[in-house]
């Protein structure tokens, strides 16, 4: 978790809990990092944004984790400005005028953005041992349609054996929202799910809606084996809030 140091309203300092995206828009000095790999996450982004202004993209990497990638102006404008982070204000600037001017902001596209991180890939590493037919299923992902998806989904909740052995993981960046948010939460209830469910890979895809039911579940005394400091830089200020009284309130 990373924590930022601000006033009260009473005039003490207190620190609270912000994502990744925000603290690499301060200072480190106002910072304060509880994972040392989130620490070097952070100063690696620092010392390469010093360089020269540039605008980064969110994507999943092949092992499941979050990264940020460069990407010109030009490929920017056609992906949701939640998805893209900005190291130079007039470049910011820049891409709000031009959708302003353009009158529509553009929709993510999670299939087209996580398509060209397989593109030529024969084989998806996700941490996870398959067969070739397993990985001929990776492969093909990014070439169905919602509906086919959404009848994958539905086939591994009701716990088929027809993708028994396929890493949910791989599934998660080609689904629309309802869907990935079904699906995030029945492996978080499932036992035999669960022992494919890697949080950390997935979480990325899913709701604030999704994460405040994960914490409210967690609040009643369920979920207590998923790891929260996987899920806070996801989670609305809000269940943050809820998850804060709850700790509090436990001691």
């Amino acid at each position: 978790m990373i924590l930022r140091k601000v006033v009260s309203e009473n005039g003490k300092i207190v620190y609270e809990p912000i994502p990744f995206q925000e603290a690499i828009k301060i200072s480190k000095t106002e910072l304060i990092f509880t994972d040392e790999d989130e620490e070097e996450e952070y100063d690696d982004f620092i010392d390469e944004s010093d360089e020269e202004p540039m605008i980064l993209r969110k994507v999943v990497s092949e092992n499941g984790k979050i990264v940020y990638e460069p990407i010109p102006f030009q490929e920017a404008i056609k992906i949701s400005k939640t998805e893209l982070i900005f190291t130079d204000e007039d470049e910011e600037e820049e891409y709000d005028d031009f959708i302003d001017e353009s009158d529509e902001e553009p929709k993510s596209n999670k299939k087209d953005i996580n398509y060209r991180l397989f593109r030529g890939k024969p084989v998806i590493d996700l941490g996870v041992e398959s067969d070739k037919n397993i990985q001929k299923i990776i492969v093909g992902l990014p070439f169905l349609d919602d509906e086919d998806l959404k009848e994958m989904v539905d086939e591994i909740i009701s716990n088929s054996s027809a993708y028994k052995d396929l890493p949910i993981a791989a599934l998660m960046p080609f689904l629309d929202d309802e869907d990935a948010d079904r699906l995030f939460l029945k492996c978080v209830d499932d036992d035999h799910l669960s022992k494919k469910f890697d949080i950390s890979s997935m979480v990325h895809f899913v709701s604030e809606a999704c994460l405040d039911k994960l914490a409210e579940g967690y609040i009643l005394g369920k979920y207590q084996h998923i790891n929260l400091d996987a899920v806070y830089p996801f989670m609305s200020s809000k269940t943050i809030k809820k998850l804060f009284k709850y700790h509090l309130n436990k001691k």
